[in-house]
């Protein structure tokens, strides 16, 4: 145990990890809560200002019901690396102490817009465990401890933390006053009289007057061709008839 025990530590110093903090914790099975929760304390003592330190003994508080240890680290983890895995443990660390489930529901609801926690990743498969090839090509060694693809609801979240400012009402505007319009009745339309009417009046009826009487001397009948006996030669004549004397 304690040669394991030395081995865990060089890891942990090297890099941090879960399931090296679940390991050496619980190296040996006999021990008591408090016990898990020392040795966790050690860990963080080789690795200060880690998140997965702070994880280590949250854990182990939760387990010991040491509550307020366990949402002190839980919350100082969320600080140094905002992830997913630290909200499901404020969850889990606020329904077992005070069982308030809206507020449990708040910090789940938190988990989901976070970003995921480092996990096992070869050729876009996501593994709890390590293994020795990729299951997708078959190359060696292709599994990486790193975080995974972001979902597309975490790209796009901003800060949950952040006080989100009141949006004010904005008064509906007032309606425009109609304005009034005056009817006024259609006034009888006087055609205007063509300057010199009188006069143009007048000569247009003598030149109608003229005309039919022109139409009318025209329709007498024509003079004969013989006119007869002037009225002078007639005088002139009339003693050179019979004569008695």
């Amino acid at each position: 145990v304690r040669k394991g025990s030395k081995i865990l530590e060089t890891a942990w110093k090297a890099e941090p990890h879960p399931d090296i903090a679940e390991l050496y914790t619980h190296a040996r099975p006999g021990d008591a809560v408090l016990d898990r929760l020392n040795r966790a304390r050690k860990l963080q003592e080789l690795k200060r200002n880690h998140a997965e330190s702070s994880m280590a003994v949250a854990r182990a508080a939760l387990d010991a019901q040491d509550f307020a240890t366990a949402r002190r680290e839980a919350e100082a983890a969320i600080r140094m690396d905002r992830r997913e895995g630290a909200y499901l443990l404020l969850a889990d660390i606020e329904e077992a102490e005070t069982g308030d489930q809206g507020k449990v529901r708040q910090l789940l609801s938190k988990a989901v817009r976070a970003p995921r926690d480092p996990a096992w990743v070869a050729d876009g498969v996501i593994s709890e465990r390590w293994a020795p090839v990729s299951p997708v090509t078959g190359k060696l060694d292709a599994f990486t401890w790193r975080a995974p693809m972001e979902r597309l609801g975490q790209l796009i979240d901003s800060e949950t933390d952040a006080a989100v400012p009141a949006i004010t009402a904005v008064p509906p505007a007032a309606a425009p006053a109609e304005k009034a319009i005056d009817i006024v009745a259609d006034a009888p339309i006087e055609k205007p009289l063509p300057a010199n009417g009188g006069e143009k009046d007048a000569a247009v009826t003598e030149d109608v007057s003229e005309a039919e009487t022109a139409g009318r001397g025209s329709e007498l009948p024509p003079l004969p061709d013989d006119p007869g006996v002037a009225p002078e030669e007639e005088a002139e004549k009339s003693p050179r008839r019979f004569r008695l004397f």
